[in-house]
């Protein structure tokens, strides 16, 4: 199973292997611009959103009006009750039998004892058939068609605002047809990726916050793919894989707590903080992914000191910023650019800034909208 985890991100990721899926005739990664769209009051869609103007005042950038406490864009409410990465639960204090739990979880990590999760083989089948350029599409019908979770999800989110026409979807078959084979391929790992999080019965919210950050992350990391000039779907894999580890963090405290009195966000909190990336670059090198996807599951936060893969860290870091912030629904923060320093980082003027921090705006809520993995 690992080996075909290895393979299925190798694959696709090698040019040869896009031959069939890159021609004219190739399945769609975005929407074309002659779809009808619906338009959400107050956002602009599309290439517009990214440089969108206020629509009041004298017509300053977004970002230049958040600095004098004026946003044009509408922000979310905040979108998760489970906080686990402010300032007070980061640095608060521990019990002394919550950092025993955290001491035994180190030690496990040290020595290599934890179990890697594994995807659920029907995914990892319709992902290998989805990255093989010999593939037909009846054959990846008949597999999706034994899980009828995957064929659900997936003809929702053809039916999304982001693909869908005047026409609606009904058969698996015009779903693929619509969203394209390497837009199939980012779903199917993302819903394999819920499936194994949400094992973890007794962190239940813990669960959807982590489920719900890698999706949000990885959303916006291929939105923003352009102005960072990296491919959009890489970009998407690596923030959706970005924290990685919280997956088998999540399964070891689970398995370490008794009293469920421990469980608290400071104590999940702290685990992820202290943990994840040293983890994550475990778990990514026993899936056997590339060095690429190990070096930023391991190190992305502090992106500068990411020797291999410094851009593909910061782009990462950026989205799970901009996500942090659009999370809590704080617009003084979210639309300055100061915010970033990644941005700077990545070379991108003041105006590329602007119009980058409105992208992901714009993905963040279609994303709350229209996100095609929420549960069914």
């Amino acid at each position: 199973m690992l080996e075909l985890i290895g393979q299925f991100l190798s694959r696709w990721f090698s040019g040869a292997a896009w031959s069939k899926w890159t021609g004219p005739d190739r399945g769609r990664e975005k929407a074309p611009k002659t779809v009808e769209r619906r338009r959400r009051p107050g956002g602009r869609r599309g290439t517009d959103s990214a440089t969108a103007k206020a629509e009041k005042g004298d017509g300053q950038p977004s970002a230049q009006k958040a600095e004098e406490g004026e946003v044009a864009l509408p922000m979310p409410e905040p979108v998760t009750e489970t906080v686990l990465e402010s300032p007070q639960i980061l640095s608060g204090p521990l019990l002394t039998r919550q950092r025993e739990i955290l001491d035994r979880i180190g030690e496990r990590i040290e020595r290599g004892q934890f179990d890697l999760p594994h995807l659920p083989s029907t995914s990892m089948v319709v992902m290998d058939l989805a990255a093989n350029p010999s593939s037909e599409i009846p054959e990846i019908v008949e597999t999706l068609s034994t899980d009828p979770v995957l064929s659900t999800r997936l003809l929702r989110m053809a039916n999304s605002a982001l693909y869908a026409t005047q026409e609606p979807v009904e058969t698996i078959h015009e779903a693929i047809m619509r969203v394209g084979m390497r837009e199939l391929r980012s779903l199917i790992l993302a819903l394999s990726m819920r499936q194994v999080i949400f094992r973890n019965g007794k962190l239940t919210n813990y669960a959807e916050e982590t489920w719900r950050q890698a999706y949000s992350v990885a959303v916006i990391s291929r939105s923003i793919a352009e102005p960072c000039s990296m491919p959009a779907d890489k970009l998407f894999l690596l923030g959706l894989l970005h924290d990685v580890g919280k997956i088998a963090l999540l399964s070891m405290l689970q398995r370490e707590i008794k009293d469920t009195q421990d469980v608290t966000p400071t104590l999940v909190g702290r685990a992820f903080l202290e943990y994840h990336e040293h983890t994550g670059s475990l778990m990514a090198e026993g899936w056997k992914l590339s060095e690429e996807f190990i070096s930023v599951a391991g190190c992305h936060h502090n992106y500068e000191n990411n020797e291999q893969y410094a851009r593909s860290a910061a782009v990462v870091s950026l989205a799970h910023r901009l996500d942090m912030n659009l999370s809590s629904g704080d617009a003084s923060v979210y639309w300055r650019a100061s915010s970033y320093p990644e941005l700077e980082f990545l070379g991108l003027n003041p105006d590329a800034q602007t119009a980058l921090i409105a992208t992901a705006h714009e993905a963040f809520m279609e994303n709350l909208e229209d996100s095609p993995t929420k549960a069914a």
